[in-house]
């Protein structure tokens, strides 16, 4: 049985989070930048989901 990913991110929430990081990275000097990659990866993991057979909406 085949399988696929489904990523269930909106620009809108992508958006906000960005916008939300790049002003921690700012008021932290750059602190904060490590933590955004590590964020990033684990943020859109979250909201991935194995799909198995036909695609689920």
């Amino acid at each position: 049985m085949k399988s696929h990913l489904l990523c269930k991110l909106s620009y809108g929430n992508i958006f906000l989070n960005l916008l939300g990081w790049f002003f921690l990275i700012v008021i932290t000097f750059g602190i904060a930048a490590p933590f955004f990659g590590f964020w990033m990866v684990k943020y859109i993991l979250n909201h991935t989901e194995i799909v198995e057979g036909g695609v689920q909406e």
